[in-house]
């Protein structure tokens, strides 16, 4: 009953308004409705965006999983392919290998220092300090070349060599590393 009377009254209103003042109600309402709706048009169209650029970003996400994923894939094969020739290789005495090395190229190892071995996973690093005192450089490259060229799963991880007191002379020290499966050697 009460919205009935409002909607009397509005009517009675309206009637009493000249022409003028009609079409500025008419143009007032008209520029509500027009702001209403852009507000309404700018309010969506910045949710799509946000929409969009949070799509965007799981798609960046899902590129780098995707990339992730591959570069895992090709991390584990080579695990697998380093397993499989740990697998084939005998059992080896790091310090036994690097003196026989030693003997065949003529060289005389000062000092040879073992490292505590290491296990990661399933795979064990075995290390040694080795000093060689008073040798020519040809001497050490060669020792060092069969190190590298050895079938067994050995390394060099760092060298040092310094000047003796004969030029022809030097000072080394390497450091070398054998791997194994770790229940194994």
């Amino acid at each position: 009953m009460r919205i009935a009377m409002v909607i009397d009254e509005a009517r009675a209103m309206w009637g009493r308004l000249a022409r003028r003042e009609r079409l500025l109600v008419f143009v007032a309402f008209g520029a509500l409705l027009g702001l209403v709706a852009l507000i309404t048009v700018l309010k969506v169209n910045q949710a799509i965006e946000d929409r969009i650029s949070r799509i965007a970003y799981k798609e960046d996400g899902l590129a780098r999983v995707i990339d992730m994923s591959s570069g895992f894939r090709e991390a584990q094969e080579e695990q697998q392919r380093l397993e499989s020739l740990l697998r084939g290789q005998e059992d080896l005495s790091l310090f036994s290998y690097l003196e026989e090395i030693a003997r065949g190229q003529e060289i005389s190892i000062a000092n040879m220092t073992p490292r505590q071995p290491v296990t990661e996973g399933n795979i064990r690093e075995e290390t040694v300090e080795v000093s060689l005192e008073s040798v020519t450089l040809d001497k050490v490259a060669a020792l060092v070349n069969a190190v590298q060229r050895s079938p067994h799963m050995i390394r060099i991880s760092s060298m040092r060599v310094r000047r003796r007191g004969s030029a022809d002379e030097v000072q080394a020290s390497f450091t070398v590393s054998s791997y194994a499966l770790a229940g194994t050697g």
